[in-house]
């Protein structure tokens, strides 16, 4: 709601999987109107059928697994290349996420479909794989990565610009 409100151009999709704080969220959100859009689903890197695998946890920390045939989901999972076709967006400002360690799974795959249209993240990482992928994931771009307490801050993404110079001779 921060952006929100200093911010009065601005647009948010929230995406939160768990029933109990997506009611809170839709709340918190319901006087933006059109600016606001909550969406009560987990982020994967397509989208999939989710089952919870920390059960005993607390609700600020549920982890997931992908379905495996057969089992039952407890949610379902978008990619943010179709948030970014739903929402019409053309560009994501800035892409926040706490994931809970599934930022693993969304930036090893299909991230080339949207990642181009980031210009700035923030996350929390769960675990050096998380950060390992997430390197990996922008290896082919320029940005200034910093860290703020538990969140990992790329600011300014854009592709890496090559000075190759080539000969030609006959």
């Amino acid at each position: 709601m921060y952006f929100l409100n200093k911010y009065p151009n601005s647009q948010i999709i929230a995406v939160e999987p768990d029933e109990e704080n997506f009611n809170i969220l839709e709340k918190n959100l319901s006087g933006y109107k059109e600016r606001a859009l909550a969406i009560k689903s987990g982020i994967w890197s397509h989208k999939t059928a989710l089952k919870v695998c920390n059960e005993d946890k607390e609700k600020c920390s549920i982890q997931v697994k992908e379905c495996q045939e057969g089992e039952q989901p407890d949610i379902y999972a978008i990619d943010i290349d179709s948030l970014l076709k739903q929402s019409n967006f053309k560009i994501i400002d800035l892409l926040k996420m706490d994931i809970e360690g599934s930022e693993a799974v969304v930036f090893s795959d299909n991230y080339e479909k949207w990642l181009t249209r980031v210009k700035n993240i923030v996350l929390e990482l769960h675990g050096e794989e998380c950060e390992r992928v997430l390197l990996k994931a922008l290896s082919m771009y320029d940005y200034e990565l910093s860290k703020f307490g538990e969140l990992t801050i790329c600011k300014s993404i854009s592709p890496k610009t090559t000075n190759l110079s080539y000969v030609v001779s006959g």
